[in-house]
């Protein structure tokens, strides 16, 4: 039985006149042990985020790197292109506009092999720095593409003289006078091509 004359914060006394135990020691274990455990799944879950970022990174660096090569390879048609150009107004006899066909095309090789030569991060390097140094051609540049894509979507959105031309009429209107005879509305004028 425990003794009501006791203070609280000594433990009570059981009726065989010993000290009954808490479970102090047992709990401050069993909280180490928690804790313990609780680092170790830390841990494990920090070491397996950083092997999926790890492999993200991969992912992302081979996908750069796949989109440079095509990129360098689309570069590549076009300067062959502009050489058979250059080799077709040669054979006509044009030699100014083969000349500066010729230079195009010597650039687009020299940006071929820059572009094969070249990290992706060097080259996001490379487009920070020129913009930083020129932003007035980019912003420029920015500009143009805007007013290009604003061209498209306005002419994408308004129907041809054609579409407008074959759409059908609306339907007479039957005379309420009761003639057999339907109205036709006035057909709209189409201005001469």
């Amino acid at each position: 039985m425990i003794d009501p004359s006791k203070k609280p914060s000594e433990p009570p006394v059981s009726t065989t006149g010993q000290r009954a135990q808490t479970g102090k020691p047992d709990l401050q274990s069993a909280g180490r042990d928690l804790k313990a455990k609780a680092g170790e799944k830390i841990h494990e879950a920090e070491d397996q985020a950083q092997e999926v970022a790890g492999q993200a990174g991969d992912y992302v660096v081979k996908l750069a790197r796949d989109q440079k090569e095509n990129l360098a390879n689309k570069v590549d048609e076009y300067r062959d292109a502009a050489q058979a150009a250059v080799d077709k107004l040669h054979d006509e006899e044009h030699a100014v506009a083969a000349d500066k066909i010729k230079w195009a095309a010597s650039s687009l090789d020299r940006l071929s092999k820059y572009l094969r030569d070249t990290e992706p991060r060097e080259l996001l390097q490379g487009a920070n720095d020129f913009a930083r140094r020129r932003p007035d051609v980019v912003f420029g540049g920015l500009f143009m593409v805007g007013l290009g894509l604003a061209r498209f979507l306005k002419a994408s959105n308004e129907p041809s003289r054609d579409q407008q031309s074959r759409q059908p009429y609306p339907r007479p209107a039957l005379p309420k006078n009761g003639s057999p005879t339907p109205s036709y509305p006035p057909r709209p004028e189409v201005a001469p091509l």
